[in-house]
């Protein structure tokens, strides 16, 4: 039986039907790959930057803490948490753009000076971060340096009194300087357990006390001249301790509060993108 005209041209339909569903149905998954892709890069960099948010907040709690502690304590240390917001990097920025202003519902215009501001604000949390431990370890130099002369200057205190004792033991009028002296100085040690005390305490039950009975001291001696200038020196120490933690202290709580702000900026812009 011979083959028809027609019959040829109803199998070439065939096949082009056939060829022509079989290329849509590959569009169509093909975009459909694509869309559930951009789903699980938006949803995951949504939640890897609320993830990272978080941890942001608990550093702010660190550094609030840190800065009560190092009132106290000149050697406190930092805790640093870790955000992973370098896991985002592998992410391709041109996809990170397509997916969240090109195919995002909403006005590209919007989408797309919400997106740069997430990328701002993301950024300068990690700078910041960054900023704050180079600014801790300025500090620990610094602290350092005043450390080795605060040792210094407290065994000299501790040495002059020593020396006055036993060059001045048969000295009536210098041991009863010695005693008032010394009595200060057991009264403010009783008054303070050590990891209490900090240089104002210091200062002003110490210090300040013993300088008064120095000045009342109508002698005029080598010692009490010789113990004048210590104490001066080591209240010199006191204001620039004070002045260290001071310069250090208003520059963590800056960026404690630009940390704060800015999170509350990038969770508003997630909350966006998330509709």
């Amino acid at each position: 039986m011979s083959v028809t005209t027609w019959e040829v041209i109803f199998e070439i339909f065939k096949t082009f039907i056939a060829f022509s569903f079989g290329l849509l149905s590959s569009y169509l998954i093909n975009k459909f790959t694509q869309m559930k892709r951009r789903e699980r890069i938006k949803k995951f960099y949504i939640s890897w930057i609320s993830f990272s948010l978080d941890s942001f907040e608990k550093q702010c709690l660190y550094l609030d803490k840190h800065i009560i502690n190092l009132k106290i304590n000149s050697n406190e240390s930092l805790t640093f948490n870790n955000s992973q917001l370098s896991k985002l990097e592998s992410i391709d920025n041109e996809e990170l753009f397509f997916t969240f202003v090109i195919k995002n519902k909403g006005i590209q215009e919007l989408n797309a000076s919400n997106f740069h501001k997430l990328g701002h604000h993301v950024e300068f949390l990690s700078i910041s971060i960054q900023s704050v431990k180079e600014r801790f370890e300025v500090y620990k130099i610094n602290i350092r340096g005043w450390n080795e002369e605060w040792i210094n200057g407290m065994n000299l205190f501790k040495d002059l009194i020593g020396k006055h004792l036993v060059e001045n033991k048969n000295s009536e009028i210098e041991l009863d300087l010695i005693d008032k002296i010394l009595a200060i100085k057991n009264r403010f040690e009783k008054s303070k357990k050590v990891d209490e005390i900090n240089v104002d305490d210091i200062k002003n039950h110490l210090f300040l006390p013993i300088r008064g009975v120095l000045l009342s001291n109508s002698s005029g001696d080598r010692f009490t001249h010789d113990f004048l200038l210590l104490i001066d020196s080591l209240l010199h120490l006191c204001r620039k301790r004070n002045e260290i933690f001071n310069s250090y202290s208003d520059i963590i709580k800056h960026y404690i509060i630009q940390i704060r702000q800015t999170i509350v900026k990038i969770r508003t812009i997630l909350d966006y993108f998330s509709e």
